[in-house]
């Protein structure tokens, strides 16, 4: 796998504060002991990385704490939450420490990837803040997500308003309401390509930040009234859980004592539903999906963007490829079309190079090499292009 991009020496601030329209800012609460947060969702390779750069997988029978890190695989996931409505997604590829964990401030720095997090009902001068590479951002009660990106930051906002900005001297910010998105170059807090987002791009957001939140009344009330649940199939399959899809296994849950209705589904594949009961002791789901009979291979096309979220998180690896070239020669500029046959799983088969004016064969190779890799979500025994363009002026890839 490509390696992982080196984290800017100096990350800048997205700032979640929340309190009244035109209240005024109350006095700073007086010191608490660190909180803790609880996993309510784990699936692929996630590991905690100590502070002399060990690792070791993360067990989510334990809590988080104030000042750990974590650092997910290529198609991992991790969700937590720490208060009533309040809890954090992070995605593959990405790093996070969790600076503050207190019941009145949080702070969570990403390093790199996607994260979306979920604000709660908050107290005046209650905060959360998220520390990107790139830009401060400040969210008054709200459902967001952030990307860091090679150039800049990627904001989306379900809920609430958010103001970003530059924290390196630029005045100038932009307030972004939801349902919207935009990107921020480094070092300014001027809007790119700002746009609503659709119904279907907003609906295919929240299904992707599920998180799994549960009832809180605190972290020790909610470690003794929920479980943990393992689910895992054969062929990998779509996990919904009580009328919520919680995406592809395997995964580990923490759900509330009591039985739930799992199901099980993948196309060409009879689906499995199951009632599961949930206690003190771990409980876990290993099943085997049975083939339709007479069913030959189902073809199913990839979900809108669902392309283009697989560019957004390989970004870093994609501009790399491109990068390597441009050091031989700087004025390189074209395009290509990288054509994918995706099997079965969402796994892509092979590849080959389409309409080729870059003319770069170490960039075309390197290209080629990078999307050999990629796991679809939802495509399945389809054909997919991949259709980037390079200008040294824009310092890469467009979309």
């Amino acid at each position: 796998p490509a390696a992982s991009p080196t984290p800017p020496t100096q990350p800048t601030l997205i700032d979640v504060a929340v309190r009244p329209t035109g209240a005024p800012a109350p006095p700073a609460p007086a010191p608490v002991e660190a909180s803790e947060a609880a996993i309510t969702l784990l699936g692929g390779d996630v590991r905690l990385v100590a502070e002399d750069g060990t690792e070791s997988p993360l067990d989510p029978r334990r809590p988080l704490h104030e000042g750990e890190r974590v650092r997910t695989g290529a198609g991992a996931r991790l969700a937590f939450q720490w208060g009533e409505g309040s809890g954090a997604l992070l995605e593959g590829d990405s790093e996070l420490r969790l600076e503050r964990l207190r019941p009145r401030q949080q702070e969570l720095a990403l390093g790199r990837g996607r994260i979306a997090v979920r604000v709660g009902p908050h107290q005046p001068g209650e905060s959360m803040r998220v520390r990107s590479p790139d830009h401060d951002v400040t969210v008054h009660g709200t459902w967001f997500v952030v990307a860091v990106q090679p150039r800049g930051t990627a904001v989306e906002v379900l809920e609430g308003v958010v103001e970003v900005s530059a924290p390196s001297g630029d005045a100038a910010s932009t307030r972004l309401p939801a349902p919207s998105r935009a990107t921020f170059p480094r070092g300014s807090g001027v809007a790119q390509g700002e746009r609503p987002l659709t119904g279907r791009e907003a609906q295919a957001l929240r299904a992707r930040g599920e998180m799994g939140l549960l009832a809180w009344s605190g972290l020790g009330p909610l470690f003794e009234g929920n479980g943990l649940l393992t689910i895992a199939s054969d062929p990998p399959s779509q996990l919904v859980v009580d009328g919520v899809s919680f995406g592809s296994t395997p995964l580990e849950l923490r759900r509330p004592h009591g039985r739930h209705l799992v199901e099980l589904s993948r196309a060409g594949f009879t689906t499995v539903r199951q009632w599961i009961a949930v206690g003190e002791a771990p409980t876990s789901l290993d099943a085997a999906l049975q083939a339709q009979l007479g069913a030959g291979p189902t073809t199913v096309a990839p979900a809108d963007d669902e392309v283009a979220q697989l560019v957004r998180a390989r970004g870093p690896q994609v501009q790399r490829c491109y990068e390597r070239s441009l050091k031989r020669d700087p004025e390189l500029t074209g395009s290509l079309t990288l054509e994918m046959r995706v099997g079965p799983v969402g796994q892509v088969l092979r590849t080959r190079v389409l309409n080729d004016t870059l003319r770069d064969q170490p960039a075309s190779e390197c290209l080629r090499r990078e999307v050999a890799g990629w796991l679809f979500p939802t495509a399945r025994n389809a054909t997919v292009s991949y259709a980037p363009v390079f200008r040294p002026s824009s310092g890469g890839a467009a979309r």
